[in-house]
């Protein structure tokens, strides 16, 4: 919940290439942080280049709770886009690093996230996904266990039609 004498009021002056350290106070969603500052008190982050679940969607709750777990209570590291540093919410644009991993990143890696990239921007998210699809399936195992009963369906219907 907003504490609101924590909050500044007001866009930090935010230098060009300069990383900025906070402590992650709140997880909104999948993409979006409340980052404590030294000087400029409670911001709100946008994850640039990567688009998780709205609330109500399949993935939220996991999406959320994989960004919960990972950095929140956590110093981090904001590299602040440097093409267009706010969004049209006055969010804060930036890649997160939490002990020096990318957080965009990994919600792409782990499949948390599709990558959106959106002009003017310093970062290319496109390159992220890579080798990666967006939003986990169903879990590999029951995909495996799945395949293995169906090829043992077929052998014992072929085996009983040899018997007849």
């Amino acid at each position: 919940m907003r504490n609101n004498s924590e909050w500044a009021f007001g866009v930090m002056e935010l230098e060009k290439g300069e990383l900025w350290s906070g402590y992650v106070k709140n997880v909104v969603d999948g993409d979006t942080v409340d980052v404590r500052f030294n000087i400029y008190g409670i911001q709100r982050v946008r994850l640039v280049g990567v688009n998780t679940p709205e609330i109500g969607e399949e993935w939220y709750e996991e999406a959320k709770e994989f960004v919960n777990k990972t950095c929140w209570g956590e110093e981090v590291k904001l590299d602040v886009d440097d093409k267009k540093q706010y969004d049209s919410h006055y969010r804060i644009l930036a890649v997160v690093y939490v002990n020096d991993t990318n957080l965009n990143e990994q919600l792409v890696k782990e499949g948390y996230a599709e990558v959106m990239y959106i002009p003017p921007s310093e970062f290319d998210s496109r390159k992220w996904e890579a080798d990666y699809t967006a939003f986990p399936t169903q879990t590999p195992g029951f995909e495996l266990l799945f395949a293995m009963i169906g090829v043992v369906a077929v052998v014992c219907l072929v085996g009983r039609r040899g018997q007849a």
